[in-house]
């Protein structure tokens, strides 16, 4: 089946993940945006099947530099037994976005494990399109028991770019994600870059709106010379988006694709008991930070009685809280720290 291929100026999707474009400008003008449809798409095998589907998508400045990626409201069906169902799309060979995975059957799941849509899995935007403005598209299915397959039902892929021989404030060759510890770290590297005062990493908790600064760095400035630079979130969330924006000197702004980063290792939060009796309640807390909690006491009417803040240390936390003003009747406990809140229900007698 032929695939159409379209230009829009802007784009709405039914989904609410990465509905906007961010890409960089083209020295303050809009980028080309190129939009395309992938429902049909086959990925009949592991790397190199032929059965895959393949194509070429235009529209494109010819030989632009591709700045930007986004894709929405994808599904997928597989077909036969896969071990990991992970289903991934390589654009001319340079960049992997890893759109789908699962884990219906035990198997040699790699550490690509885990993509979700809005994961640059090496996160390159430093490539172009052909002296005739295409790029071509291949979706591949990863960690097999054959005969297998996966068949994209809906998905819309989003390429923006600027022509060739445009000066960009930054010409990012890189941009990634990874753990380090207890914390994230946020790495990207320049090819070059020009007229570029700040570079600035904000995080969000969904990736849409809510973004918070979390580490700028001046840029270097320094023309064609390639620079890398490192910012650690520091306490990171369960699911964090990132985005490098970029602050020229005349006042201009750019954006980076969207990564994100799931840590699922690093948060055990949790109350493992509360004990009450005449004089105090005993509470026992399971974390693996030293960020501390807030502790607070409400009435049956929602009025805050008492509020107390401890220090904890990886491992089980024991503490002990003094009620012995309280009077008799039901009350609530909450547990908050930057990444955890729970509330539990107890009664002084």
């Amino acid at each position: 089946m032929k695939k159409l291929c379209y230009i829009i100026v802007s784009i709405l999707f039914v989904f609410p993940i990465n509905t906007s474009i961010y890409s960089q400008t083209c020295a303050g003008s809009p980028p080309t945006v190129v939009s395309f449809d992938i429902t049909g798409y086959m990925a009949a095998g592991a790397f190199g099947n032929s059965g895959n589907t393949m194509n070429l998508i235009c529209g494109l400045p010819p030989s632009g530099n591709i700045v930007g990626i986004q894709w929405s409201n994808y599904a997928y069906n597989t077909l036969g037994d896969t071990w990991c169902n992970e289903v991934f799309v390589d654009i001319d060979t340079n960049v992997v976005i890893y759109m789908i995975t699962g884990g219906s059957f035990p198997g040699p799941c790699g550490p690509e494990s885990g993509g979700s849509p809005l994961a640059l899995q090496n996160a390159g935007l430093n490539f172009n399109a052909s002296p005739a403005g295409c790029v071509a598209i291949q979706p591949y299915l990863s960690y097999t028991t054959p005969p297998v397959g996966a068949q994209f039902t809906s998905g819309i892929i989003t390429l923006t770019a600027c022509p060739m021989g445009i000066a960009l404030p930054i010409n990012l060759h890189r941009f990634e994600v990874k753990k380090a510890g207890l914390q994230n770290l946020i790495e990207w590297e320049t090819a070059s870059e020009v007229n570029n005062k700040y570079q600035i990493i904000e995080r969000s908790p969904n990736g849409i709106d809510s973004w918070k600064e979390i580490g700028r760095i001046e840029s270097k400035n320094n023309g064609q010379k390639e620079n890398v630079y490192r910012v650690m979130d520091e306490m990171p969330l369960m699911l964090g988006y990132y985005r490098l924006k970029s602050e020229d000197y005349d006042g201009r702004t750019e954006y980076s694709v969207i990564l994100d980063m799931l840590r699922k290792d690093l948060f055990g939060d949790k109350i493992q008991a509360i004990i009450v009796n005449e004089q105090k309640l005993s509470l026992e807390f399971i974390t693996n930070n030293e960020m501390g909690i807030d502790c607070t006491i409400f009435d049956i009417t929602g009025k805050a009685v008492d509020e107390i803040n401890f220090s904890t240390i990886p491992g089980m936390n024991y503490f002990e809280i003094d009620i012995n003003n309280l009077n008799s009747g039901v009350y609530f406990i909450s547990i908050m720290n930057h990444r955890f809140k729970e509330t539990r229900r107890f009664v002084r007698s």
